[in-house]
């Protein structure tokens, strides 16, 4: 059983590794800078709780699920700019 497990965590780990490779190298830039950005609030986050500590209504605000929610919530509202969309200028 653990052996099965394994193979199929390796062919799994394979194959994306196999589609992160063949990503277009813009693609991939991105992907990259996304993971800094979270890191760095996370890293962020953890110095709020040590220097607001007792102070949970202003450590709250450097909470990352305040911004996951905030971004779910602009891709749940049709009226929220897509930033894929083409900008007129005015």
């Amino acid at each position: 059983v653990l052996r099965q497990a394994r193979e199929r965590l390796t062919a799994a780990d394979t194959r994306q590794e196999t589609a992160r490779a063949a990503l277009p190298e813009d693609t991939a830039a991105v992907h990259e800078l996304k993971g800094r950005i979270l890191d760095q609030v996370e890293e962020l986050n953890s110095i709020a709780k040590i220097a607001f500590d007792g102070a949970a209504e202003i450590r709250a605000k450097f909470n990352k699920d305040l911004l996951l929610r905030s971004i779910q919530r602009q891709k749940d509202d049709p009226e929220s700019p897509n930033p894929t969309d083409p900008v007129t200028p005015q």
